[in-house]
Formats: C-alpha cells, sequence, structure tokens
C-alpha cells in the first residue's frame, strides 16, 4: 500500500521518466512510461527535470547529517556517563534533625 497522494507518485513517476530519459536508457523508460500510462514528454525546463537527482543527493546529505549527530549523541552520552556524581546524600540527610546546630535570634519577634 502506498502512502503516497496521486499527484506525489505523477511527480515520482515523471521524475523517474526523466532521469532514464537523461540517462539513455530507452528501454526502461519505455517500458515504464507504457506501465505508468503517463502523459510524459521530455522538457529540460520541466519542473520535475533532475528532481530524482536532487532529492537523491539530500537524502544523501541529510542521512550524513544523521550519522554525525548519532555519533554526537553518543560521545556526549558516554560524557555524561563518566561525569563525577555529587555526593551520596541520601534523603534522610535533607531533612533537619534535631539539636539545631544554629538558632538564628535577630529576625523573630520576642
Amino acid at each position: 500500500m502506498s502512502q503516497l497522494t496521486e499527484r506525489q507518485k505523477d511527480e515520482l513517476h515523471k521524475s523517474i521518466l526523466d532521469y532514464l530519459h537523461s540517462a539513455g536508457l530507452t528501454h526502461s523508460y519505455e517500458a515504464l512510461l507504457e506501465e505508468t500510462g503517463c502523459a510524459f514528454t521530455p522538457d529540460p525546463k520541466a519542473r520535475h527535470a533532475g528532481l530524482l537527482e536532487k532529492k537523491w543527493t539530500s537524502v544523501i546529505r541529510l542521512q550524513k547529517k544523521i550519522m554525525d549527530l548519532e555519533n554526537r549523541n553518543a560521545a556526549l552520552t558516554e560524557e555524561i556517563s563518566a561525569a563525577p556524581r555529587r555526593g551520596g546524600a541520601s534523603q534522610a540527610d535533607w531533612v533537619p534533625r534535631a539539636p539545631a546546630a544554629y538558632t538564628l535570634t535577630g529576625h523573630r519577634a520576642q
């Protein structure tokens, strides 16, 4: 089941047909043209001209960016795990215990 809309499918078919035609793959071009039933005429000024190559290079560029970010994420995760931890204070140390170590006198009404 395709997740592409009809417009996207048509644009994809035209982009592939343009690529096959510009690459000189005439048998593949004619076979796809027949199978898709697309009304396609090769035009170097058309919107879909060179679109497949542009999208392919952008996919490669984005994959490289993702790999770089994943490597950076792994390095930062390793750095965090190697960082020193705070003292092992338990929750019991958070609550003050009697007797009080200090008594403040100047701030209360007498």
